[in-house]
């Protein structure tokens, strides 16, 4: 298994954990991020972490189709 490939599966695997928790839990901060961190609560949580899910597996996706 490539390095590349591991890094996108990984990092895909992390942004779907992190999709997961905010749907689940309705919050989720971005906090990772430079400057102004915002956290995202109901809805808007929800919609974030689908954003996030959708994101963690395109990045699983090229991971494993595009390096693989």
């Amino acid at each position: 298994m490539s390095k590349v490939k591991t890094l996108f599966v990984w990092a895909g695997v992390a942004l779907v954990a992190i999709g997961v928790r905010g749907i689940v839990v309705k919050s989720l901060t971005d906090g990772w991020r430079l400057g102004s961190k915002t956290t995202y609560t109901g809805i808007a949580a929800v919609w974030a972490g689908i954003a996030y899910v959708v994101g963690g597996l395109l990045f699983i996706w090229l991971g494993i189709k595009v390096y693989g």
